[in-house]
């Protein structure tokens, strides 16, 4: 039952610590947000009466917005709260600049450039994954 394990991790996320700290996203693949979407009654679809219009493009799990991506994890759904968890950027891989390159037959040249990411923590307890 999913909407039943879903519960017990957000609750064991938010430790009772109120709308602060608990999780604000859940991140899912398709195939968990599906699984998810089918077990909800109709009214549980609603998080308020400008989403509720008929397409139901925000979903929500005791407030936190379930958000699916087609690269997400097909058996995981990840419950998280940006005060908790971080995507940044290293300081010196931002636009790092790559090497120049020529382009076989053409007057031209490229290069390529890239960004060092990394995803931080500073409170492990508070962030769950949901194996399905």
């Amino acid at each position: 039952d999913i909407e039943a394990a879903s519960t017990e991790l957000f609750n064991a996320c938010a430790k009772g610590s109120g709308a602060g700290l608990q999780p604000t996203m859940v991140l899912s693949g398709p195939d968990t947000q599906a699984l998810y979407e089918s077990q909800l009654q109709t009214l549980q679809r609603f998080t308020d009466s400008e989403s509720a219009d008929g397409g139901f493009k925000v979903l929500m799990f005791k407030g936190a917005k379930w958000i699916f991506s087609h690269k997400g994890h097909a058996t995981s759904a990840y419950f998280v709260n940006p005060k908790n968890y971080q995507c940044v950027v290293a300081k010196n891989y931002f636009r790092h600049k790559g090497d120049t390159n020529d382009v076989p037959g053409q007057p031209a040249s490229y290069f390529l450039l890239y960004s060092g990411l990394q995803n931080i923590t500073n409170n492990r307890s508070r962030l769950g994954r949901l194996y399905i």
